[in-house]
Parts: structure tokens; C-alpha cells; sequence
């Protein structure tokens, strides 16, 4: 609410953004000095909610008039000079290596040991001082390496434009560089046989979620045949039990795995069906390792029968028993459909360390 009195608000200026209120008389200067201040440098910065003053008792009295104060801002510190910060010109009597020093002094990137670095000077046609431009000269290979050439005031761009020089560099020496070192490092070479062979194809497949008829296509028999001559390919069906195989026999890597925890776990279930085709019915193992919470699909288990709770407790049950999981199943997360209910009520005789209803979630 702005002042009653008329004389309390300044024309045009609309609301008053009023901070502090200072005092005034008629006929003396209006003061900065904060009320109740004898001079001092208001400690408070941080900008308060404005506020309208109590209007004068008297009429006659000297209106008040507001006065933003703005925040104390720390001053900065003195920036010293130095033959880094300066002009070519500035720099120009200094001597090639006190300025390549002060230039590169804080250098971190390992571009730089690759090449020795000296400075040109560059004239205009007055032969007056114009530019002062580094020179990177390679120092293993500076036959087929050609210089690269930066000005001076341009140190901070990068390094971009060497490092692409330096691999340059290695692949015309045969040389790897760091990363393509550790993308080889991670790549596992195997002697070819039939058998690698076969877990390749069959790993490919089911890590990428390609199709077993991927084996008949024209361009893959050329690519075999381009890489290995008279290589034979797989059928869809030799694929199709090569994936079966695997998945058995290192499901029990997943058993002694969890053997070694001696943890208690947590499944997640749920179903999908394909119309007319194929049910599934996914579980999922939620267990506690090294401080952290994991979580995995154990297995898609292929339905057969009429999903009824009986049936599904079973379903369950094999899979737990086959993965050493049966004792260690604390709890079990599903949906509120009836075959699940039926499902958390059968599974206690079959397990009869599981809580049944009681550890049932959602309940």
C-alpha cells in the first residue's frame, strides 16, 4: 500500500522498491546512510521484501524518500602481468625460450612430449613485428610428420589438431595407439574351429536378439566364405540346439554364483502371451552383493498348460530348485490377478521355507 501522504512517492515512478529508509531535512542533502547507522557498512546483503514507511505526524515534515542499497560486492583481486597474459608486441623483446617456457608452463597434456616446439617471428612489409606463431616439429618421424603450426595467442584452442597428427604419426609407424590398444585388448582372438565357431553364431543370436534364419542369408554365407573358403554353415535348427545346449550348461555358472553368496533373493514375475502362439512367463532374481542391489532375468519359462496358480507355483518351483534357490526365496512381487493369489498360496507346499501370503507383495 503506498503513503498516505502525497508527497511520499516520487512522479512516475511507480511502486517504491524501497529497501531501507534514511532520514532527511528540509534543505540538507538526503543522506545514504542507513537508519539507526552511524556509518557503518551494512553487514546484511542479501536484498529485503520492500516496505512502506509510517507517514510523518506532521504535515509540514520533510517527506521520506526511498534508497535502494545494493549488495557489497567483494573486490577482485589484482591480476599480475605476465609474458603469458601479454601482446606479441609486449613480448616481443623477450627472448624464444623464456616465452615458449611461460607459454606452455602449465601444459598438462601429453600431445605436447611428442614434438619439439619453437617459435617463429613474422614480419609485415614494413618489416615491422607483426606475429608470433609455435612450431611443433615432430620428433620421431619429422621426414613424413610435417610441422603443425599455431599462433601464439592461440595456445588455449587445443589440442585437438595435434593429437590427430601424433595417430597419423603411429599408424604410418605400425604403431597402435592407447585406444586402440584397449579395444583390442578387449577382444578375446580365438583359433578357429567348428565348435568357437558354432558359440559365436549361437551368442550372437541371442545377445542381439537375431533370429536362427539369420544363418540362411545369402550375404552371411558370402561373408563366411569370403573370411574361411569352404567354411560350413549352420542350419536354423543346429542353431536353435547349439543356444539350448549353452543355455543349460552355463546356467550352472549362475548356480555356483549364487552358491557363494549364501544370500537370501527376491523374484519378480510376470507373464506375456503371444495370441495363439506362446506363453512366457518372465522371473526375475532381485539379490544384496557387495553393498549394492542386483537384478537379473533368471529365466523365461515356456508355459505349456492352462495358467492356473497350481500350475504356475510348479513352474516356479523348478526353476528355483534347478538354480539352487529354492531355501533362500524371501519374498515375491506380482500382479493382484486370481491365478497369482492361487499361485502365493501353493507355493508354501512346495517350498516350505516361503512365507505364502505374508511376504506376498503387492499384498
Amino acid at each position: 500500500m503506498a503513503p498516505k501522504c502525497g508527497r511520499g512517492t516520487s512522479r512516475g515512478s511507480g511502486p517504491i522498491p524501497a529497501q531501507v529508509w534514511p532520514q532527511s531535512a528540509r534543505g540538507r542533502s538526503q543522506s545514504r546512510t542507513p537508519v539507526g547507522s552511524r556509518g557503518t557498512t551494512p553487514r546484511e546483503t542479501t536484498p529485503q521484501a520492500p516496505r512502506t514507511p509510517e507517514p510523518p505526524g506532521d504535515e509540514d515534515s520533510e517527506p521520506y524518500y526511498p534508497v535502494v542499497l545494493s549488495p557489497v560486492k567483494q573486490r577482485q583481486r589484482f591480476k599480475e602481468s605476465s609474458i603469458k597474459t601479454m601482446s606479441d608486441a609486449e613480448v616481443w623483446e623477450h627472448d624464444d625460450e623464456e616465452i615458449i617456457s611461460a607459454s606452455f608452463a602449465g601444459a598438462r597434456s601429453p600431445a605436447y612430449e611428442h614434438f619439439d616446439i619453437s617459435l617463429e617471428r613474422l614480419y609485415d612489409d614494413k618489416d615491422q613485428p607483426k606475429e608470433l606463431v609455435f612450431i611443433f616439429s615432430c620428433k620421431v618421424d619429422p621426414d613424413r610428420h610435417l610441422p603443425h603450426r599455431r599462433p601464439r595467442l592461440k595456445t588455449s584452442a587445443g589440442t585437438g589438431n595435434l593429437t590427430s597428427g601424433i595417430k597419423a604419426c603411429d599408424r604410418r609407424r605400425g604403431i597402435a595407439t592407447h585406444s586402440q590398444a584397449s579395444r583390442s585388448s578387449n577382444v578375446v582372438k580365438i583359433t578357429y574351429s567348428e565348435a568357437a565357431h558354432r558359440a559365436i553364431i549361437a551368442l550372437h543370436c541371442a545377445r542381439n536378439q537375431r533370429p536362427f534364419n539369420i544363418v540362411n542369408d545369402p550375404m552371411y554365407k558370402a561373408e563366411v566364405d569370403l573370411l574361411r573358403p569352404g567354411t560350413s554353415v549352420l542350419t536354423p535348427e543346429m542353431l536353435s540346439r547349439d543356444t539350448l545346449l549353452l543355455h543349460q550348461e552355463l546356467s550352472r555358472s549362475v548356480r555356483d554364483h549364487f552358491l557363494k553368496l549364501n544370500n537370501g533373493v527376491h523374484i519378480v514375475l510376470d507373464g506375456w502371451s503371444a495370441p495363439i502362439i506362446a506363453a512366457y512367463l518372465g522371473l526375475v532374481v532381485v539379490w544384496y552383493e557387495r553393498g549394492e542391489i542386483f537384478r537379473a532375468v533368471l529365466e523365461f519359462i515356456r508355459l505349456k498348460q492352462r495358467h492356473t496358480g497350481k500350475y504356475l507355483a510348479q513352474q516356479v518351483h523348478n526353476c528355483l530348485k534347478r538354480f539352487r534357490l529354492s531355501d533362500r526365496l524371501v519374498s515375491i512381487c506380482m500382479d493382484n490377478a486370481a491365478n497369482c493369489n492361487k499361485l502365493a498360496e501353493e507355493l508354501p507346499t512346495l517350498i516350505p521355507t516361503f512365507g505364502g501370503m505374508n511376504v506376498r507383495d503387492p499384498p
